[in-house]
């Protein structure tokens, strides 16, 4: 999307991000005023000198020319992390696990964090079948409910590994403590 603004209002995409990258002393969307260092503006800097971006810019364009079939790109992003939660550590950035061992060894696990095609289920399963000693097709991670569970907040980025794989790592390691090996 910031290329295509980029290119509407004729400017280089690389050179669109250097002027509206945020600075220290910038305001975010949501307000919040960045008093420390941020690293985007020496980042672009040192990117756009070890690509060569204006001779890499020019190289493509040439050979998109002389081509026909084939056709090369040039890109560039960033971002800037911690927006939400992770980065001042407020009271909501919390997750809880439920995990039960039923009598015929399988497990169910509960997390507040929901799945949405980036393998939350899958490596939380990982999770709960390496601290349990128990077969992965044994383990069964249902979709969230905080009627079991409390809110992990936000899916983003590796937030549900972190927050809710650590949660069911206690959670597993408390049940290994205190019962039986899982069958």
């Amino acid at each position: 999307m910031l290329d295509d603004i980029a290119f509407q209002m004729g400017f280089d995409p690389m050179e669109f991000r250097e002027i509206n990258t945020l600075k220290r002393g910038s305001r975010t969307s949501t307000d919040h005023l960045l008093l420390h260092s941020v690293g985007a503006p020496e980042t672009l800097s040192r990117v756009k000198k070890a690509s060569n971006w204006q001779r890499l810019v020019a190289e493509t364009e040439q050979f998109n020319k002389n081509n026909e079939d084939f056709k090369r790109g040039v890109g560039v992003s960033h971002i800037f992390y911690g927006v939400s939660l992770g980065a001042g550590g407020q009271a909501l950035d919390k997750s809880g696990a439920h995990v039960l061992i039923n009598k015929d060894g399988s497990v169910e696990v509960r997390i507040g964090g929901t799945e949405m095609g980036q393998g939350a289920k899958t490596v939380i399963a990982i999770m709960a079948a390496e601290e349990l000693g128990q077969r992965i097709e044994r383990i069964l991670v249902h979709q969230p409910d905080t009627a079991f569970v409390p809110d992990s907040g936000p899916t983003v980025a590796s937030r549900t590994t972190i927050y809710s794989g650590n949660a069911v790592r206690s959670a597993c390691i408390a049940l290994r403590k205190s019962g039986p090996d899982v069958p």
